[in-house]
This record gives C-alpha cells, sequence and structure tokens, in this order.
C-alpha cells in the first residue's frame, strides 16, 4: 500500500468511527440471564460493558421453548434497585419500540449512581409469565471507559504516522 493510501485508509477508519458509534453496539450485548418464566424462554442482555451509571440497554428476547420465534404482545418490565448503597430504585417498561432489533423488547435507562444493582426482569402475558433477576455493577463513564472515544485515543497516533508518512513522501516528490 502507498503512503497516500495509508494515510486515507486511516483517516477514514477514524471518521468512520467518529460518526458511527452506534454501529458499535446493538440490541444483544453482554448475556446476563438465560432462563424460563411460565411458559417463555427468556434471555436478557445488558449494553454497554461494562455498565455505566448514565446508560444501560437492558434488552429482552423472549420465545417459546423449543421456537426461534419471538413472542409478541407481552408487558415487559424492568427494575434496577441499588444493593449496599442508597441509589434510588428506578421501573421501567421495556418495548420494541426502543429496540434496535425489532425481536427484542428494550429499556433503556440511567443507574444514576455507582456500585452493585439488582436488575429485576418481569414478563406477564394471557399464557403467564414471572420474574428473575442478576446484578450488575456500575462505572462512572470517565473519558477512557466509553468505547468510542478509546478507540479514538486509540486511532490517533497511526493517523498522525500515516500523515506523517504521507507528508514526507511528498516532500521528496517536490523540484
Amino acid at each position: 500500500m502507498t503512503r497516500t493510501g495509508l494515510a486515507a485508509a486511516a483517516w477514514t477508519i477514524t471518521i468512520w468511527l467518529s460518526v458511527s458509534p452506534t454501529l458499535l453496539v446493538a440490541n444483544g450485548g453482554t448475556l446476563r440471564l438465560n432462563t424460563v418464566l411460565g411458559p417463555f424462554e427468556v434471555i436478557v442482555f445488558t449494553d454497554p460493558t461494562p455498565v455505566r451509571v448514565d446508560s444501560i440497554d437492558v434488552s429482552v428476547l423472549i420465545t417459546r421453548p423449543g421456537s426461534v420465534e419471538p413472542v409478541e404482545g407481552l408487558e415487559v418490565q424492568v427494575r434496577a434497585d441499588p444493593v449496599g448503597h442508597d441509589g434510588e430504585s428506578t421501573e421501567h417498561r421495556a418495548t420494541r419500540e426502543q429496540a434496535e432489533d425489532p425481536r427484542f423488547y428494550a429499556a433503556k435507562f440511567r443507574l444514576g449512581r455507582e456500585g452493585a444493582w439488582r436488575i429485576t426482569v418481569s414478563v406477564s402475558g394471557e399464557e403467564g409469565g414471572g420474574e428473575d433477576w442478576f446484578q450488575v455493577n456500575a462505572i462512572e463513564p470517565g473519558p477512557l471507559r466509553r468505547p468510542l472515544i478509546f478507540v479514538i485515543v486509540a486511532l490517533t497516533p497511526l493517523a498522525l504516522a500515516a500523515w506523517w508518512l504521507y507528508r514526507g513522501g511528498q516532500e521528496r516528490h517536490e523540484p
């Protein structure tokens, strides 16, 4: 690859990652729960990883045992309760409208405080339902804990090196 091509590739990747952070995450994330609630198989993911106090996406995929087809028309609630600290409990309805992937129910909210949180997922429908929970530890986001900032910081030296190589190549071709 030529120096010009290397510089162009480095800048393209840097710009693409800074403009398209949503391409780095989507519904899904870290598997937190895989259980049966009443007549439903329930799989719960959280995003981002690690969980941050300022933003959590709880995504819930619900199917019937032996099927891969998502079940629609259910009430899905997500409750967050602090564990061992004085944070404020919060409850949110998970909906398909909040999900990037239409197979999921999703709830997006803030935890508001660093520490352990018990996340309870409740599912109910005409056929039955139930609830189960898992625990996460939320952290303050900090500049290098944000994946996009980390990627930009990591790629900056590459982009600068490519620019330096490109510029050095042009100086040699000037009369």
